[in-house]
């Protein structure tokens, strides 16, 4: 093992610590880093598209909405039809993934 085979003057042998001083490790480290920052941007921007998509269904739709208020829907009962249809979106997700990877095999 190098790590432990370096002697100094007086004949002991020296430690060095693993992970300090070698540019590859650090390097790896930089890296690992980097990936991770990169995976929480991308869910950070999924999440915000997904609202934005929910909030724009919601703009799009607010006659249906008054519609369904005037025939006697409560308004939480109108938020759990909606809070419905996202869960349908975000759950399509996964689905649609697979679909792609699918067809790409092809």
């Amino acid at each position: 093992n190098e790590l432990f085979s370096q002697e100094d003057e007086s004949g002991k042998y020296t430690l060095q610590i693993w992970n300090k001083g070698y540019d590859l490790i650090e390097l790896f480290d930089f890296a690992v880093k980097m990936y991770n920052s990169i995976y929480i941007f991308i869910i950070i921007l999924s999440c915000f598209v997904l609202v934005n998509t929910l909030i724009m269904i919601i703009n799009e739709r607010t006659r249906e909405i008054g519609m369904m208020s005037a025939l006697g829907l409560k308004s939480r009962e109108i938020l759990y039809l909606f809070t419905m249809e996202g869960r349908k979106v975000y759950h399509s997700l996964p689905e649609y993934h697979f679909d792609i990877s699918r067809q790409s095999e092809k």
